[in-house]
């Protein structure tokens, strides 16, 4: 109910902090636990989804893209409540993952795409520590762009 309130109004700053830090709590050790527990048809699709990232160019299509990859970093966790928690705020990530979308500049979809693939090459090396250091950048960085993004349209309303 939270969640589709925040999304009638429209996300704001306090909203996306209180995301990022929710994506921390559980998304550091979803990716640490992902790179003991995953499969290899899990480890594919993340692959897959990185490169669907790197090659889209709308930015509905990264977004998804990037919900998927994120969810099976979720799913290869091998633990139930991480997955469950994810499906959560999957319709918070969308939103802010719409939002950050890097598709319009090409540095910083070529840094994202980047960022994303570090996490799958830390879970394919199964380097636990490794996972959660790049799932931290991922998560910094795409609230950074949000915020960036987020001032950007209220200084051109202004």
């Amino acid at each position: 109910d939270v969640l589709a309130w925040h999304f009638e109004v429209g996300p704001d700053l306090e909203f996306l902090r209180a995301l990022a830090e929710i994506r921390v709590g559980i998304e550091l050790e979803s990716a640490a636990l992902a790179a003991v527990r995953h499969t290899p048809a899990q480890l594919h699709r993340m692959h897959e989804y990185v490169d669907g990232m790197a090659g889209a160019r709308r930015t509905e299509d990264f977004a998804r893209y990037d919900l998927n990859f994120h969810r099976t970093v979720a799913e290869a966790s091998g633990n139930l409540f991480m997955a469950s928690i994810n499906g959560l705020v999957d319709m918070a990530l969308a939103s802010a993952f719409t939002i950050s979308s890097p598709v319009a500049d090409s540095a910083a979809h070529h840094l994202t795409v980047g960022n994303h693939r570090r996490v799958a090459e830390a879970i394919a090396a199964s380097d636990p520590d490794g996972a959660r250091e790049a799932m931290r950048i991922v998560i910094n960085e795409g609230f950074d762009r949000a915020v960036g993004r987020m001032a950007d349209a209220t200084a051109a309303t202004a």
